[in-house]
């Protein structure tokens, strides 16, 4: 529930700024209280990325290359696939469909 929040935060942060790419939003989180304070928005990768990529299974400096390419990130397969929005039946098929998608909230 909180990483939901967290998540949500972020999203809300990015969208109040106009920001579009990769970036690491930290907050400082109370365990006695179960609040959450936001520290800062780094526009870009942090060394530690290839820990996230590993875990999410998700090519970061892929992703922003594409972003900034002008592909939403709701049309890039590994993202869609780490949403649980992959298609099956491989790439045809997923294109086929992607027009069909929605960008996420």
């Amino acid at each position: 529930e909180t990483v939901k929040a967290l998540e949500q935060a972020a999203r809300r942060l990015a969208k109040a700024v106009g920001y579009v790419g990769a970036a690491t939003v930290e907050y400082l989180y109370s365990m006695d209280t179960g609040e959450y304070y936001f520290l800062e928005l780094n526009p870009r990768l942090q060394v530690e990325h290839p820990v996230t990529e590993w875990i999410a299974e998700v090519n970061l400096p892929a992703a922003q290359v594409a972003v900034g390419m002008g592909i939403p990130l709701w049309q890039i397969p590994e993202i869609r696939r780490f949403y649980g929005m992959d298609y099956g039946g491989g790439y045809g098929i997923w294109r086929k469909t992607a027009a069909l998608a929605t960008p996420f909230n």
